[in-house]
């Protein structure tokens, strides 16, 4: 019997060698499960004030857009701004804003989405029924009668004939009798939303043009009465 090359274990050695292990322990496993909690933990609310900040910009930007638009129409038409009859003011300035007829409000929330009408602060999945949903509400108290369909009245904005239009209210974040759900064109006191800032703040757009968010308290005077200055213009 020859003997066993040198090379090669013995037998014995061969199966004493322990196994190499490719796997994780169940304390690291427990390590990276605390370590992803704790980062989850730090980027959740960054995520959610993230999203508020931008949702306030988003807002503030198309307000803004908005007010110009009627500024511009003022100067082209000569200070009188045509309203036409008491209903939903957005149809009748979209051909104002964008190169086509309003396309209805068959797909509402989609069709705001992306225009300058649009309020990423509207609780629009709660509308019910055939209630149409409203970003931003209209002051009807500087409206001017021009004439009369029928027994119709019709309206125009005199943005001109104000004041003071620095504080007089053109268009502000509207809701229902202070609600989340806006479905009325017309801006009222009881319909000004404070939504933003967790009930604090609501949006309020100027005649002069510029926005500026305000709390219930530094409105109260205009909340009471829908004679003051804010509302009519007339100081």
């Amino acid at each position: 019997m020859f003997p066993a090359p040198k090379c090669c274990p013995p037998p014995e050695r061969l199966r004493s060698r322990p196994r190499r292990s490719y796997g994780f322990t169940l304390q690291e496993l427990l390590i990276v499960m605390v370590i992803v909690a704790v980062l989850l933990a730090i980027a959740i609310p960054a995520i959610g004030t993230a999203r508020r900040r931008a949702s306030v910009a988003t807002t503030a930007s198309n307000l803004r857009q908005c007010l110009l638009m009627f500024q511009r129409l003022s100067v082209d038409q000569g200070g009188k701004v045509y309203v036409g009859a008491n209903s939903s003011w957005i149809p009748k300035f979209w051909s104002a804003a964008y190169s086509s007829a309003f396309p209805g409000w068959d797909d509402r929330i989609e069709l705001l989405k992306g225009s300058i009408f649009y309020d990423p602060g509207v609780a629009y999945d709660l509308a019910q029924g055939d209630k149409v949903v409203r970003s931003f509400g209209i002051n009807t108290g500087i409206y001017t009668i021009s004439h009369y369909a029928g027994k119709t009245p019709i309206y125009n904005l005199m943005l001109w004939r104000l004041n003071r239009p620095s504080a007089t209210v053109l268009l502000a974040s509207t809701g229902t009798d202070g609600g989340t759900v806006p479905v009325s064109s017309n801006l009222t006191p009881r319909g000004i939303n404070f939504r933003y800032s967790e009930g604090k703040l609501a949006a309020i757009g100027y005649c002069d043009g510029h926005v500026a968010w305000a709390t219930r308290e530094e409105l109260a005077e205009p909340l009471a009465s829908k004679t003051h200055g804010f509302w009519t213009g007339q100081f």
